[in-house]
């Protein structure tokens, strides 16, 4: 009787010992994949940020890319460390920014309003720039239902200045 109550508390012991090795194991893999999408992302924007700087070696300009393709005016969306470049790069250029777009608007820009996605209206710019890259696909997704047509990603418009 004694060995089976020994049998039974050894037993629980190493089926506790293996959910909680699996537990803590499945947390670490959680984590490690949040890391590694991180680590992407950052990558993808310094990648971003030397092309930017390739083209601006080359004196080839965001502004007259888009004067080529016939648009006037635009809204930059996604106002963090991009879009604010975006801004400061073309405010003093014959392009009309109307407005900065952000899920959280409550970055504050001198000569710039910020609104949230659900405030903007089709037809006010010939375009919008989307800085936040690894979510263009859902971004234009959005913009598309609401009828705007012209979107354009930030990184689609500095490769093709190189």
């Amino acid at each position: 009787m004694r060995a089976k109550g020994i049998c039974s508390w050894v037993c629980g012991l190493l089926a506790g010992a293996l959910l909680g090795g699996y537990y803590i194991g499945h947390k670490y893999c959680l984590l490690l994949e949040s890391v590694r999408w991180q680590a992407n992302k950052n990558l993808a924007i310094i990648r971003l940020y030397d092309v930017w700087m390739m083209a601006k070696e080359n004196s080839m300009g965001i502004d007259g890319y888009l004067s080529k393709k016939n648009i006037s005016s635009i809204a930059i969306y996604g106002m963090d460390c991009r879009g604010i470049r975006l801004f400061h790069e073309l405010k003093d250029t014959s392009l009309i920014i109307r407005y900065g777009v952000d899920r959280n608007p409550q970055t504050r820009i001198k000569g710039l309003d910020i609104l949230h996605p659900d405030e903007i209206k089709k037809g006010s710019v010939d375009a919008i720039i989307v800085t936040a890259v690894f979510a263009f696909d859902e971004i234009q997704k959005n913009l598309e239902s609401k009828g705007f047509s012209r979107i354009i990603s930030l990184d689609d418009i500095l490769y093709d200045l190189i």
